[in-house]
């Protein structure tokens, strides 16, 4: 038995319109809410649960005893939902255009604003990935088709674009699927240090209060001690404004044959200040998969900016002898913009950087 909140997202994305028929998910759910939506057929629900990249020990168990139960086609006994197939609805959509009804599905994160559904389909021989949302959620997956179509083919690591279509009160990007999970150990992660390393490659020379992200925290802080006047001084510096993902972090990687692929662009910028997908990466990480205390996350980023590939960046960026500097930048950035719990490391880099100098 779905929520509410979820019943009514799966609703308005599967059945708008009138009733051409009915589909039915086997339901696997965490903390009350819908995880995934997997379809009768077994080879589709393996793909669809490759959608599901959990970080913790807990849930890739969980995921590999689903795949067990898939595989040995026991997974049908799990709980189930059913929804009348709308005309105007998604597998609708993806009946005329992809010549298939058959889907598996995810829900985005329940703390999530704008929660979307994603779907994995196949249609001759070759898995697609639709991401679809309707009302509020409708602007945010536009948005990421935009940033694909302006990035895909000479930005490194963008997921193949097949199109964008429209919904009744929704719309849908559809992308190959990426096979391949999120980075591990030390190796993977050595590739994604080097994928944004060819980001900076392509990265453009800014004033750095013309970044449109810097001009943003700047108007929220304007004469704010104590960052006011670090952002003040690095204001009139000319540096390498690479593309900036947004949302950077290892369950929004794949590695996939050896390249490394980044999902979900929808907060994408062409222009941002350097240095901040990188520490997102490093600190979301330190804190949701690690699970370490803010002194040790602290102590991490200065480990990262001692790091052979971490100052070649910065260098290329011409942000070397900054990079505690862009680090304070990013702490005050993803709290005061992007609403992420950043106060105690903030406290931290106030008394260390600010206080001693």
């Amino acid at each position: 038995m779905l929520n509410d909140e979820d019943h009514k997202i799966c609703k308005s994305i599967i059945s708008p319109g009138q009733s051409t028929g009915m589909v039915r998910f086997v339901t696997i759910q965490r903390q009350g809410y819908m995880l995934l939506g997997l379809p009768q057929d077994c080879r589709l629900a393996l793909a669809t649960l490759k959608l599901y990249q959990p970080q913790k020990r807990k849930g890739r168990l969980l995921r590999n005893l689903v795949r067990l139960s898939v595989s040995l086609r026991v997974y049908h006994l799990f709980p189930k939902c059913e929804f009348a197939i709308g005309n105007k609805g998604l597998i609708e959509l993806l009946s005329k255009k992809f010549n298939t009804r058959a889907i598996g599905i995810i829900l985005s994160s329940p703390v999530s604003q704008d929660r979307n559904l994603v779907a994995v389909f196949e249609s001759e021989n070759t898995l697609y990935v639709a991401k679809a949302g309707c009302g509020e959620s409708e602007a945010v997956v536009r948005m990421e088709h935009e940033r694909l179509m302006n990035f895909s083919g000479f930005v490194n690591g963008v997921p193949k674009v097949v199109g964008g279509y429209e919904m009744e009160d929704g719309f849908a990007c559809v992308t190959e699927m990426v096979n391949g999970d999120s980075p591990l150990g030390a190796e993977q992660e050595a590739k994604v240090w080097d994928l944004l390393g060819s980001w900076m490659d392509q990265a453009q020379t800014m004033v750095m209060d013309t970044i449109p992200q810097w001009t943003k925290l700047n108007e929220k802080l304007k004469g704010r001690n104590p960052i006011a006047g670090i952002l003040d001084e690095m204001g009139k510096l000319r540096v390498l404004s690479p593309i900036g993902h947004g949302d950077f972090a290892p369950w929004n990687i794949k590695i996939s044959s050896g390249k490394v692929i980044v999902l979900d662009w929808e907060y994408a910028v062409k222009q941002a200040i350097p240095g901040l997908d990188g520490l997102h990466y490093l600190i979301q990480k330190l804190i949701l998969v690690d699970g370490l205390n803010p002194e040790a996350i602290y102590h991490r980023c200065l480990e990262w900016f001692d790091r052979k590939e971490t100052k070649l960046y910065f260098q290329k960026a011409r942000l070397k002898g900054y990079e505690e500097k862009i680090l304070g930048v990013y702490l005050y950035y993803a709290s005061e913009i992007d609403g992420y719990e950043r106060q105690d490391l903030i406290r931290i880099w106030n008394n260390r950087f600010i206080q001693e100098g």
